[in-house]
């Protein structure tokens, strides 16, 4: 299941992609013409909308600007303690700005990045390693050929927890 949003200003009319199924009309071939009904084959993701709706809540009592902070300052954290403390990190920018995206791709010396992703994994730390469906971003950096790995925390992470990927990511290093 999935949860979706669909705008349209009522100019056209929309047609179905999935017919038959709906709750209200089940016995019913075709999608009736009630909305939001007619878009709505199969059994509808009550959960998904009840989570989409606390996740909202959620964003606006933090605030945007404060989760973005919390999640910038814990990117900053790991790229200093990467920069100055392990030399065979890869990091693919000089420094980590402010006007930045709070992530931090990287990789262990000439570890292919699903691999450093899996050891990473193995000690509690779920990280993907690949292109992450961003193979411009990737060709950009000069990583097409090995992917990287992508630090990208949210607002439930916490210092201490990056202090122990900190010290995760140089346990693996030592295997470079």
């Amino acid at each position: 299941m999935g949860t979706g949003l669909m705008i349209t200003d009522g100019k056209y009319r929309l047609r179905t992609i999935i017919e038959g199924g709906t709750g209200s009309f089940s016995k019913e071939v075709e999608q009736p013409e009630v909305l939001p009904d007619r878009f709505e084959s199969g059994t509808i993701n009550t959960c998904g909308a009840i989570a989409l709706g606390a996740g909202i809540d959620f964003v606006n009592e933090k605030t945007i600007d404060r989760i973005y902070k919390h999640e910038h300052s814990l990117c900053e954290l790991f790229y200093n303690e990467m920069k100055l403390n392990n030399k065979k990190i890869k990091l693919y920018t000089d420094t980590y700005e402010h006007n930045r995206v709070p992530l931090v791709p990287f990789n262990v010396g000439s570890m292919d990045s699903a691999e450093a992703a899996a050891l990473l994994s193995k000690q509690g730390f779920y990280l993907r390693g690949g292109f992450q469906c961003a193979f411009m971003a990737h060709k950009k950096m000069g990583t097409q050929d090995i992917g990287a790995v992508r630090f990208a925390p949210s607002a439930f992470t916490n210092k201490h927890e990056v202090t122990m990927f900190v010290k995760a990511v140089n346990r693996i290093s030592v295997k470079v």
